[in-house]
Formats: C-alpha cells, structure tokens, sequence
C-alpha cells in the first residue's frame, strides 16, 4: 500500500518501497493477503508499463488463489473469522482477480483468460458504499444475477459489482471469436454479441450514467470501470467483424 501511495507523492522514496515489496513478495506466506498484495503489486507495474512484469505477477496471485481455492463459498467462511466484512473481502479479492485477468489478456490480444473457465460457487460483492460503512447485506449469487430478468423489480437491481463480473465474463466471450472468419452470423459471434446487448438492456438506469451530473454527485467508480470494458470491447467486437484493414 505504501508503494501504492508513493505514486501519488514526489517526496516518497519509491525505489526503496518497491524493493522492500518485492522482499515481502518473495518471502512471505502463501494466504489470501499475499494473494491481495501480489494483484495490487500486478496493477502497480502495469500501471507503470511494465506488462510482462504485471503479466508474471499476476500469474503468480492467480496460480496462489487456485491452489488456496480462493474462488469456493468455504474459503472466504473459514477465513472470515466469523465478520462479514473479512467474507466481503475475500469475495473480492477473487473477484477483482478475476476481471484484472480478464483485461490484462484483453490488452494482450490473448484469446482467453487463466480464470476464465474456472468455476466459482462465491458470491457476488455488495455495493462500495455498502461495503466502505461496513453494512454488509446478505451476498447474492450468480445465480441469481444470470436468472435477473425473471426476478421481480425489487430484487432484480444488483451491485455494480455484479455488473463489472460479468462484462468480464462476455470479455471472455469476444477474445475467443475466431479472428479469421468475417462472418457475422457464425454462433459464437451471435453468442457474443447477445451477451453483450443483455448487458446494457439489463443495467439498471441509475448505472447506465458513466459520470456525475454535477460536483455533490459521487461517480461510482465501479460501474465506470465496467462501462469502459463495455464500451472498449463493442468497438473491438464490431471491428472484428469488419473487412476493414487497420494498419498498426
């Protein structure tokens, strides 16, 4: 967190911070707080355009979390020490691995993603604002989430989240499109394409705004995220499709 920080300050000795993280990485124990600490790490270097670094580095919090079994119910139980808040970050701690995976094999033209196929009984985080005042709700499922436009209205709005989870699902969807093929009627580009119309006919109108109306409105930074994978991803969808030649 401190190297974290130092990006945000001309006066912290980031070199230092840096090396002292890496030590801690290397030496430290394998749990779910090495597991955090490796994806933040992850971030930092791309952030700092060091993607094969942030790539490696995120391999090595992804291979940790599969063997830890991060992504089942039981493990953010056993290690919630009976408080909801410690289940809440575990829930996301897996889930923020997952989409982190799932754009940085995006940005790398990769066709896939390690967590992609993995299968995951946790539940779906709760609201930031939920989760920041320490009022954890009851989590809802997935199950719940794919099943939404058969839930009646009070229960069919979920956290943004939820939503962030499943464009990164669907990105999953459009980095397996067969790159070769211009034909926009073949079943995997039809998939693709619905899931991304699902999507944004399914967002609730209060998170289909990507930005604040005016200055006392606080942008939810979640739903942003997810608007921007969205909205990246129809464009790179609809170009794939296209005969058009674009030249790097």
């Amino acid at each position: 967190m401190e190297l974290v920080g130092s990006f945000y300050s001309s006066v912290q000795p980031r070199a230092a911070l840096r090396e002292n993280a890496e030590i801690a990485l290397d030496n430290g124990p394998e749990n779910g707080f090495a597991v955090q600490a490796l994806l933040m790490f992850a971030i930092v270097l791309h952030a700092n355009n060091e993607f094969i670094h942030a790539r490696s580095t995120l391999d090595r919090a992804i291979e940790m979390a599969l063997r830890l079994r991060m992504f089942s119910k039981e493990f953010s139980v056993q290690h919630g020490n009976s408080c909801k808040i410690i289940e809440e970050s575990w829930r996301r701690t897996w889930w923020c691995l997952y989409a982190t995976d799932s754009v940085f094999s995006a940005i790398r033209h990769a066709q896939t993603f390690a967590l992609r196929n993995v299968i995951a009984d946790l539940d779906l985080p709760c609201e930031e604002s939920e989760y920041q005042q320490g009022r954890i709700p009851h989590p809802r499922t997935m199950n719940e989430y794919n099943n939404r436009e058969f839930l009646c209205e009070d229960k069919a709005e979920f956290s943004s989240f939820a939503y962030l989870i499943d464009i990164a699902q669907i990105l999953g969807f459009v980095l397996a499109l067969d790159r070769e093929s211009s034909d926009p009627l073949q079943p995997d580009v039809v998939d693709a394409e619905t899931r991304l119309m699902s999507w944004i006919m399914y967002l609730p109108e209060a998170k289909r705004r990507m930005a604040a109306h005016d200055e006392d409105e606080e942008i939810d930074e979640v739903i942003f995220q997810a608007h921007i994978v969205y909205n990246t991803w129809v464009i790179v969808f609809k170009l794939a499709l296209s005969t058009v030649i674009i030249t790097r």
